[in-house]
């Protein structure tokens, strides 16, 4: 008696559950026979939105599919509604009009520029100028300040590149500052731009630097000379 009881209490269940999914059915088909497909465009069969796209070539316009009109050198994008313009050319007004590459260019692969110039040369507006590389001097790739640089042993001076005179005792120096060189471990630099060699007392020895002595500990320095505390 139990067991028909059981099944007896689960049917009114079932009979809902299926009576939900039905209606839900129904009411899905009626959403997509109910949605008006323009011409040129497909039913998604998504339960949101319009329920339709437009179809590859097409693109939406007031509601309706309207094709894409692709200009000479140009084709459809991935999207498949709207166009761009190939290699070598630029969309202006609705065309895709030629990009104008002057002599000694490149067309590049940038959205910065659509041309540069070959190494050697230098852009302007419409132009591609040579560089005027002075003597003792290299070209660099840098756009920012002179496209030259001068050659180890030699810095610049306005336009030109100048020889550094390195006095005795000293060498050359990597910097875009002072005369190029500096003195030697245990020399120091004069008024003279010479390097004088730097006499350490007694109980004293070099810096880290080199260009100045320093009293050993326990002595300090008074005048030139370490003494004892």
């Amino acid at each position: 008696m139990k067991k028909h009881t059981k099944y007896f209490c689960i049917a009114p269940a079932l009979v809902l559950a299926l009576s939900v999914l039905l209606t839900g059915t129904v009411l899905a088909a009626e959403h997509k026979t109910s949605v008006a497909i323009p011409d040129n465009g497909y039913a998604t069969g998504a339960s949101y939105g319009t329920g339709w796209k437009c179809k590859f070539g097409f693109t939406l316009e007031r509601g309706a599919c309207v094709e894409v009109v692709v200009p000479e050198n140009g084709y459809i994008e991935e999207r498949g509604d709207r166009w761009g313009c190939a290699r070598g050319y630029r969309k202006e007004r609705g065309e895709c009009q030629m990009i104008e590459v002057p002599a000694n260019g490149y067309l590049t692969n940038s959205s910065r520029a659509e041309w540069e110039c070959e190494r050697g040369y230098r852009a302007t507006r419409v132009l591609c100028e040579p560089i005027k590389v002075p003597a003792n001097a290299y070209l660099t790739n840098s756009s920012i300040g002179d496209p030259w640089k001068c050659e180890r042993g030699y810095q610049q001076t306005n336009k030109d590149c100048q020889e550094i005179l390195v006095p005795d005792n000293a060498y050359l120096v990597d910097l875009n500052y002072g005369p190029g060189w500096e003195c030697a471990r245990g020399y120091n630099l004069t008024n003279a731009q010479a390097c004088k060699k730097i006499q350490v007392p007694t109980n004293a020895h070099l810096s880290r630097k080199g260009d100045e002595w320093l009293c050993n500990l326990p002595y300090v320095k008074i005048a030139n000379n370490c003494v004892a505390r």
